[in-house]
């Protein structure tokens, strides 16, 4: 009788709802969904097949872009979780016209959110989360960014010199270390020296346990807890995830656990009372949400920035006619290696120099992130662009197919960061043909109530890194990357660029 309790229930859950979800939407014509059917990975299934082909996980959004900009919605199983996800520019308006009161944040344990449940990002927005929402504004602002220069200076020369000194590097960990010790002297001030100095266990997939360091538990965490969204187990049987009955999401709970006392010791033992200890000063916020707030932060604002750095490099290495241009800016401007950079690098020079900011904005358009923003989930029954969406249903903004779509962007698979100076020729040439990308176009952050918090800081932190970077340092990529149009450095990327430092 269990037995067959057990198979219903699987029936259901893994073949029955899915399936009718996709036989639901297929009758749309605004709606594009997969050809067919794929039972347990659904949508996955792409991701994996993707990198088989030696591709980034996403590439297939990035292929299949003109297609999906044809239709306002898209229908999507993440293995055998039914989402919709928001497409064209009439759909995104509508789907902000409700959120807060139709359709909010969701709950969620996969992927990274399973790593700060309690954090921001993944919380309904209530009173109190939009009051730490705004606590955190507080500081990533522009204005309160910039008195943070110093630090992002000492911690990129750091960096930087260690790269040159051992000619070679893999330029993701490198990028790694380098956002989360800003972040890391940012949050905890001088105390981060014994972040720095001090190892802590962290258990390997083949049970034994090794000593590392802080930062390198939290690189080790992230890409453990992103590789759950391809995990089979994830989907059928959430439980198992949610109370970490079984590996991997027992081990990693385990070690996302070791490091969260990590931080709330380093935190508790504070000298200085930076950052970190005034989320922690908070009279109002639980302990959990506060932890999951300081770990969150170190997450978002270091690991997504090091992946963006990281694509920026490869394409102003891949152009090299960009990157001679982007010098010359930085020179004209006084930009300088050693002490004459530290000299000049002021709030104001940075944010005058257009070349910079186009090539960041470029490389956030040409390689996100991220390819879909967290979850939403509909708050009761709705309709988006005429399509009825059920209460509960989970909804996610798509961040990539936008950024290639043919009628907002010229020649929308090649990068080419004057499309975005208003004076370039290129952007008149753009014009003239018709392509006019709006806000909506433009997606990496997010848009609405629940965007991106950090844009500002990430904004200003991507430009003084990419300055710094390549005023001081000469990096080449493998050429077989290069060629590689089907490459990409989001989280949950397998590439490992293994580059060649030397000393510009």
């Amino acid at each position: 009788m269990v037995f067959v309790v057990l198979a219903a229930y699987c029936l259901n859950i893994v073949i029955l709802h899915p399936y009718l979800f996709y036989r639901k939407y297929k009758k749309y014509p605004n709606v594009i969904s997969r050809d067919s059917f794929c039972p347990v990975l659904g949508d996955i299934k792409d991701h994996l097949t993707s990198m088989k082909g030696n591709k980034a996980h996403y590439a297939h959004l990035k292929a299949n872009a003109h297609e999906y900009n044809k239709f306002d919605l898209r229908a999507k199983l993440d293995g055998i979780i039914p989402n919709i996800m928001i497409l064209s520019n009439r759909a995104l308006e509508q789907f902000l016209s409700l959120q807060g009161t139709k359709i909010d944040k969701s709950v969620t344990i996969n992927g990274v959110s399973g790593f700060i449940p309690t954090a921001l990002g993944t919380k309904p927005s209530t009173p109190e989360v939009m009051r730490r929402r705004k606590n955190v504004l507080s500081w990533v602002g522009l204005n309160s960014a910039s008195k943070y220069i110093p630090h992002m200076l000492r911690c990129f020369e750091r960096v930087c010199n260690g790269m040159k000194a051992q000619k070679q590097a893999d330029l993701v960990h490198s990028m790694n270390i380098l956002t989360f010790d800003v972040f890391a002297d940012i949050l905890f001030g001088d105390d981060v020296k014994e972040l720095a100095s001090k190892l802590y266990p962290y258990e390997n997939t083949d049970g034994s346990t090794e000593m590392i360091e802080l930062r390198e538990m939290l690189i080790r965490i992230t890409k453990c807890y992103l590789s759950h969204v391809f995990h089979p187990l994830c989907h059928m049987f959430t439980f198992l995830k949610e109370n970490g009955l079984v590996n991997p999401f027992k081990r990693d709970a385990k070690n996302a656990a070791e490091f969260k006392r990590a931080i709330l010791q380093l935190v508790n033992n504070s000298k200085e009372q930076k950052t970190a200890y005034q989320i922690f000063s908070d009279p109002i916020s639980t302990q959990e949400e506060k932890l999951d707030e300081v770990c969150g932060i170190m997450l978002a604002g270091a690991e997504t920035t090091s992946h963006s750095l990281v694509s920026c490099l490869y394409y102003l290495n891949k152009y090299p006619e960009t990157l001679k241009k982007l010098r010359q800016e930085l020179q004209d401007n006084g930009f300088s290696k050693g002490t004459a950079f530290t000299e000049a690098c002021t709030m104001e020079k940075i944010q005058s120099m257009t070349y910079l900011a186009c090539c960041v904005k470029e490389t956030f358009r040409c390689d996100v992130v991220v390819p879909h923003s967290f979850a939403y989930s509909a708050l009761e029954d709705i309709k988006i662009c005429d399509v009825p969406i059920s209460k509960g249903t989970k909804i996610r903004i798509d961040l990539t197919t936008c950024h290639f779509d043919k009628d907002k962007w010229l020649d929308e698979y090649t990068f080419i960061p004057e499309r975005h100076d208003y004076e370039s020729e290129y952007y008149l040439k753009s014009k003239d043909a018709g392509k006019k990308p709006d806000v909506y176009s433009r997606r990496t952050f997010s848009h609405g109530m629940r965007s991106c918090p950090g844009l500002s800081f990430a904004m200003l932190e991507m430009k003084i890194a990419i300055a710094y970077i390549v005023t001081h340092l000469d990096i080449q990529f493998d050429e077989g990357q290069l060629n590689n149009e089907d490459i990409g450095f989001g989280l949950g990327s397998h590439f490992v660029p293994l580059v060649s430092v030397q000393e510009h």
